[in-house]
Order: C-alpha cells, then sequence, then structure tokens
C-alpha cells in the first residue's frame, strides 16, 4: 500500500502529463482508505477542470517572437588557446631591461643623446608596465 506522499505525487504526475486523469489500482485502494487524500483528490479534480475550462488565447508573432529572443543565450565562443599573451606580456616586461642594457652599452658607439633616449625609453616603459595594472587593470 502507498503512504499519502507517494499518492498526492503520483496525482501531480497524472493530472500534468493526462487531459483526462485515471488512478492506478494502489492509488484507489488508498483514496478509499485515506479521508485527507480524499479532499485532496477532490479539490485536485476540481481545479484541474476549471483549467481546462480557461479558454486558451493565441499570441501575437511579435510577442512570441520578443519573448523566444529573451531566452536566447549568448553563441558561446570557441576557446583559442595560444602563447601569444604570454609572449607579449613577456617582451612588455623585458623591454624595459633590454632598453637600459642597450643604453649602457650603446654610448661607445653612438655617442651621449643616443644614450639618454634609450634610458629615457627605457624607463618609460619599465614605470608603464609596473602602473599599467593600477589604471587599465589586469588584461
Amino acid at each position: 500500500m502507498i503512504g499519502c506522499d507517494q499518492f498526492r505525487n503520483g496525482l501531480e504526475k497524472s493530472l500534468n502529463h493526462n487531459p483526462s486523469p485515471g488512478l492506478s489500482e494502489e492509488m484507489r485502494l488508498h483514496l478509499s482508505s485515506c479521508k485527507s487524500c480524499g479532499a485532496y483528490y477532490a479539490s485536485s479534480i476540481a481545479l484541474h477542470r476549471a483549467l481546462l475550462e480557461i479558454p486558451k488565447e493565441q499570441m501575437s508573432p511579435g510577442l512570441t517572437a520578443r519573448l523566444k529572443s529573451i531566452g536566447r543565450l549568448p553563441e558561446p565562443q570557441p576557446v583559442r588557446l595560444s602563447w601569444m599573451p604570454e609572449l607579449k606580456r613577456g617582451a612588455l616586461l623585458l623591454g624595459p631591461a633590454v632598453a637600459m642594457i642597450a643604453a649602457y652599452w650603446l654610448p661607445p658607439i653612438t655617442g651621449t643623446i643616443t644614450q639618454f633616449v634609450v634610458l629615457i625609453g627605457g624607463l618609460t616603459l619599465l614605470v608603464s608596465n609596473i602602473l599599467k595594472p593600477a589604471f587599465i587593470g589586469h588584461q
């Protein structure tokens, strides 16, 4: 014999999936012996019949299209596995060091003005790489 919870779950499934619900033998046996499930069954059947009598309205095609578009999720983008962002980040981090080393070795070749320009460029790259996450955010 089934319990009240099983009866109510079975009745819900039957009402949801069949326009004219029927009871199994076990459910009828429980219904004849349980007064609370008898009242629950009567109210559920009355509600089911009342809901079936509500006229069905057709939505306009424009509203249907709008409702369907609301539920759509954007297409997932494929994941690209690439070392390019890490290579760019590494180049940005090593750039100032290379510029400063170049500034140290260039004076014998080209003179102090070139050394000064390369040194300022290296320091600018270094400072911009340090301050970039604070102002722009991590990317």
